[in-house]
C-alpha cells in the first residue's frame, strides 16, 4: 500500500464524519477572500466549479525534484530520494543526506495528516 493510500484511508473517515469535501485532481485557479469563495479547474474533465468556505487547505502537487526521480541515481523505486530511514543517509552515497519531504520516509507529505 502506498503511503498516501494509506493516509487517504485513514483521514476519509474523520473528513465524512466532520463533513469536509475533499476534491482531488483539481486546481486552484481563483480565492476570493473577501466572499470566501474559491474557484476550482477539474483536472479530468476541464470543468471549473466554485466552492464557499469557512476553512481551505490546498496542497500543491508534491513529489520530489526531477533532478531526483528523473534519470538520477539518488531516486528510490518510490520516485523520493533513497535515505536510509532511521539516518537520512543515502543508501548508495554516503556523502549524501536528505531532509524533509522529498526523502522515501513512511509519513505523509502534508502537515493536513498531523492535524486531523
Amino acid at each position: 500500500m502506498s503511503h498516501c493510500k494509506k493516509y487517504a484511508d485513514a483521514l476519509k473517515p474523520i473528513t465524512e464524519s466532520k463533513g469536509i469535501k475533499v476534491t482531488y485532481k483539481s486546481r486552484l485557479t481563483h480565492i476570493d477572500r473577501q466572499n470566501r469563495v474559491a474557484t476550482f479547474k477539474d483536472l479530468t474533465s476541464g470543468e471549473t466549479t466554485q466552492q464557499s468556505f469557512d476553512f481551505l487547505h490546498v496542497l500543491p502537487h508534491i513529489s520530489a525534484p526531477d533532478f531526483i526521480k528523473k534519470n538520477s541515481e539518488l531516486v528510490h523505486k518510490s520516485g523520493w530520494l533513497d535515505v536510509n530511514t532511521a539516518t537520512l543517509q543515502h543508501n548508495k552515497f554516503s556523502n549524501v543526506f536528505g531532509l524533509g519531504d522529498v526523502c522515501n520516509l513512511p509519513t505523509s507529505k502534508s502537515a493536513a495528516a498531523v492535524c486531523a
